[in-house]
């Protein structure tokens, strides 16, 4: 099935899918098990046309997945954020190579920043460890109250914030390139 995927930089041309991103974003944001916050529909407008997104369709233009990446502290972090699959896709290896985009976009856009995740879901935790993502602490990963704040549509919000912002159920990952060690 994922042979007849195409995983790529989104572009002017997949603005059609904001609406199905948007509506897999927030169901997904329902599920505490995700530890995923709703976005507005003119965040994934930018980074669509920033180039600064990651999606997955077919050969004949069905949507199948998204993700997208944001700089924080000056781009000395980047995270990876809103990965979401549509549900008949499932199972098949896209979240994996939407992922192993991402981060190669991350790479080539922010070559000093160390990139990381948050997440609940242990199939993401899976693939950003084969990726070389290592679990760390909060305090590894960026301090910017932007970051933050995003977490607030987070059906766990009220635990990060118990937790005064040390940890949640969310696990943080990071990924180290040679060259920001």
């Amino acid at each position: 099935m994922s042979s007849n995927i195409c995983v790529r930089v989104a572009g002017l041309r997949d603005m059609l899918y904001i609406p199905v991103i948007i509506q897999h974003i927030e169901q997904a944001a329902k599920d505490p098990c995700n530890g995923i916050c709703k976005r507005k529909k003119s965040l994934i407008r930018k980074k669509i046309l920033d180039g600064e997104s990651i999606i997955a369709c077919t050969e004949s233009g069905e949507w199948a997945g998204f993700c997208y990446i944001q700089a924080w502290e000056n781009s000395n972090f980047v995270s990876s954020c809103a990965l979401v699959v549509a549900e008949k896709f499932m199972s098949k290896g896209i979240a994996g190579m939407i992922k192993k985009n991402a981060l190669d976009l991350a790479k080539e856009k922010y070559p000093a920043a160390k990139v990381f995740g948050l997440t609940t879901n242990f199939a993401v935790m899976k693939i950003n460890t084969k990726l070389g993502y290592q679990p760390v602490t909060y305090s590894a990963i960026t301090s910017d109250e932007g970051f933050w704040d995003s977490c607030k549509t987070c059906s766990n919000f009220s635990i990060l914030m118990s937790k005064e912002k040390k940890n949640c159920l969310c696990t943080a990952m990071l990924f180290e390139n040679g060259e920001n060690k």
